[in-house]
């Protein structure tokens, strides 16, 4: 009966590291990027005006995330950002959309691609989804 009071505790520890270490296994390994949204509507903008939108990168990864290089769809819109994030660490891209006084009435989008170093989001599109106000 005394050698079961030693084994039976031995049992439970070996069971719960069986059940734990599965998941301890399951951190990302490299680089792992996260985005709050991919995607932000505005209403009733006024034409002439510029929208500022940011957008939270998250690096849940192990490695840091390099931004490559950040494509925008026009002109008018511009993309700020840091170009590495730490493991950990979160990081904004803002998109600055200038909305030009002929737009007035109009909706439309515009967005930016991100190329990064993360292997399962090589390209992130964040897009802005404006309603300009008629004049």
């Amino acid at each position: 009966m005394k050698k079961w009071k030693f084994v039976l505790p031995m049992l439970a520890a070996i069971l719960m590291l069986t059940v734990v270490a599965p998941a301890g296994a399951q951190k990302t390994k490299g680089p792992k990027l996260t985005v709050n949204r991919t995607s932000f509507n505005i209403d009733d903008v006024k034409p002439g005006s510029t929208v500022t939108q940011d957008f939270i990168l998250k690096n849940t990864g192990d490695e840091e995330v390099r931004i490559l290089k950040v494509i925008s769809s026009c002109g008018c819109t511009v993309a700020k950002y840091e170009k590495t994030i730490a493991p950990g660490q979160s990081s904004p891209v803002t998109l600055k959309v200038k909305v030009y006084p002929d737009w007035a009435g109009r909706r439309f989008s515009q967005s930016s691609v991100l190329e990064t170093t993360d292997p399962q989001a090589e390209n992130i599109s964040l897009t802005v989804n404006i309603s300009v106000a008629k004049k």
